[in-house]
């Protein structure tokens, strides 16, 4: 994948070799996306400390003119401290062959999908402990 960040700069798979990556497609209308951020926040602050882990937050399916505003007046609102990935022409989530979301995927080092969680169950903690465990897998 190749997708820009909010300051327009790209991101390729390639250049996230040897880390293990959490991918979390998203939208800002998506209630079930919404509600699984805190648990994604808390996962991510508990890994904060292993440089060998990037967390990327693709914003996609968005349904408003100006998708980069839209999403950068979400998370400030939300005060979310997430990387965010533009996903404006819906080609990552298709390549991913994501079928709703939020959806995540932890890939290994190599860019290989390990793991791949569908939807939010509704516990905070429990899906934020679910990453942690599936990115210790993945390194592994």
């Amino acid at each position: 994948f190749a997708l820009k960040d909010w300051d327009g700069t790209e991101v390729t798979l390639e250049s996230l070799k040897g880390k293990i990556v959490v991918v979390d497609f998203w939208a800002t209308w998506c209630g079930p996306c919404i509600a699984s951020m805190p648990g994604m926040k808390k996962a991510q602050e508990q890994l904060a400390s292993n440089p060998n882990v990037k967390f990327l937050f693709v914003d996609t399916w968005e349904n408003v003119d100006n998708k980069l505003e839209n999403s950068k007046d979400f998370m400030k609102k939300k005060n979310y401290p997430f990387y965010v990935l533009m996903d404006n022409d819906n080609k990552m989530v298709a390549d991913f062959e994501v079928s709703g979301i939020p959806t995540k995927f932890i890939l290994d080092k190599q860019g290989n999908i390990r793991f791949k969680a569908v939807g939010f169950e509704g516990n905070t903690d429990a899906l934020a402990q679910e990453v942690i465990d599936m990115v210790e897998l993945a390194e592994k």
